[in-house]
């Protein structure tokens, strides 16, 4: 929602280094307003690198951002950086499965609150993937959710995907 005459622009560049690596980096800068202060900015940057590519053994997508939080306030900020990884193993063709896919995740992510406190949180997800035919698929993942105030939490988690 535009509330002032100000904008917020946003952009990322990829370099192709290799068919199977990419290295990206992105920028943004959002304009908001607190009651009766004049308008206000804040930026946030980051990257993010991709090895190899779907369905074709050893995968890696790995990324950082970090930035002003100005949902919490002026002052306040904010980073988050994630790592999956995964290989994807071609079955024997003719067979109930065309692939398997085991992956390891792990998400790193903090910020202020409105009262300036820090908050964090860590999760750590390893999972994996039968694939049917073609892109159909099912999936299952166990999720450790590990916050910085709170108790720890665990998720298990049924994914299909059914393509025709």
């Amino acid at each position: 929602m535009d509330v002032n005459d100000a904008k917020s622009l946003s952009g990322r560049v990829t370099f192709l280094l290799t068919p199977l690596v990419r290295l990206s980096g992105f920028a943004a800068s959002h304009d908001y307003l607190f009651s009766d202060q004049p308008i206000q900015r804040a930026g946030a940057f980051g990257g993010d690198l991709e090895i190899g590519t779907f369905r074709k053994g050893f995968h890696l997508i790995a990324g950082a951002i970090g930035g002003d939080n100005w949902r919490s306030g002026t002052g306040a900020d904010f980073f988050a950086a994630q790592a999956l990884a995964s290989y994807y193993a071609a079955l024997a063709p003719g067979g109930r499965l065309a692939g398997i896919e085991p992956m390891l995740r792990l998400d790193r992510s903090g910020t202020e609150d409105a009262a300036g406190v820090d908050l964090n949180g860590m999760i750590l997800t390893p999972g994996i993937s039968f694939y049917v035919d073609g892109k159909n698929w099912l999936g299952f993942n166990l999720d450790r959710y590990d916050p910085s105030t709170g108790p720890s939490a665990w998720s298990l988690k049924a994914q299909a995907f059914f393509y025709y």
